[in-house]
């Protein structure tokens, strides 16, 4: 695949960290939001082999620029990516879009919080203790900081 100038520079310059990156088109709108284990790898990826989807050929005939984030670690790659697609919604990401969401733990503002694995948190006061790219971590999390959070004193009588 032929790559402009500007293509083969970025790609030089990308780290070998993880993180996320987004392909933009001419008109700077976003195409394309996804995550890497190792930047440099992933992106070089698609500049460098034979792309057999249609889709993804397309995709790649249309990225005039690229621009990355560093995250700490896959897992917060992973979340970052999900916030983006979330946010800006690119035209060539067909997961994510459809309301799906990591599991995460929710804290009620009450005199004794109670932790709870959300169904629907709407119409609550309550703040997001955190998000977790794995529902069994989201569980275990959720064991764990319910079974030491002290509850509210049984009512006298």
């Amino acid at each position: 695949m032929a790559k402009s100038e500007h293509i083969e520079q970025t790609l030089a310059r990308l780290p070998q960290q993880p993180g996320v990156y987004q392909y933009f088109d001419v008109d700077r709108r976003l195409l394309y939001v996804g995550k890497a284990k190792n930047l440099k790898k992933r992106v070089s990826s698609y500049f460098t082999k034979h792309h057999d989807n249609g889709k993804t050929r397309l995709l790649v005939s249309k990225i005039h620029d690229i621009q990355w984030l560093i995250a700490p670690s896959e897992a917060d790659a992973l979340l970052l990516e999900n916030s983006l697609i979330k946010e800006h919604k690119p035209f060539y990401n067909i997961q994510l879009k459809d309301d799906k969401t990591y599991p995460f733990i929710v804290i009620k503002k009450e005199r004794f919080p109670a932790f709870s694995p959300p169904a629907n948190s709407s119409g609550t006061a309550a703040s997001t203790l955190a998000r977790f790219p794995a529902s069994r971590s989201c569980t275990r999390y959720w064991t764990c900081a319910a079974n030491s959070t002290p509850s509210a004193p049984a009512p006298s009588h």
